[in-house]
């Protein structure tokens, strides 16, 4: 089992359904990602959440059915490194992923980056 001390993304465009927690009608948007690692999902824009506001979202590593696709609690954050907001809320921080969940985001990273231990080996 792969795992790094600082997280590794990798390119990921795919479709991320993000839906609000605890809501008796949750409101949800799509969104295309840009990158994945195991602590979480960059945007190509930003969702329309607060800042630190818990979401679900939902989206499928290529090479796993619509069947297996994801389904992980995360938190909207910011994305720049000085926190001043300019590229509003487009990273999606996960918070406590499943075991299984996590080890197929490490594998698709490792494959899409050519490390050890990654998809694109087996």
């Amino acid at each position: 089992m792969l795992h790094w001390g600082v997280p590794l993304f990798a390119p990921l465009a795919v479709a991320v359904e993000i839906r609000e927690d605890g809501r008796d009608s949750p409101r949800r948007v799509f969104r295309l990602s840009r990158n994945v690692a195991e602590s979480g999902l960059l945007l190509e824009r930003p969702a329309p959440f607060e800042i630190d506001q818990p979401v679900t979202a939902a989206f499928t590593l290529p090479g796993i059915t619509a069947t297996e696709s994801l389904c992980l609690r995360a938190r909207i954050a910011l994305t720049d490194a000085d926190g001043d907001g300019g590229a509003g809320g487009a990273e999606l921080v996960f918070l406590d992923p499943p075991r299984d969940a996590r080890h197929a985001i490490i594998a698709y990273v490792a494959g899409r980056l050519g490390l050890p231990g990654g998809e694109r080996e087996k």
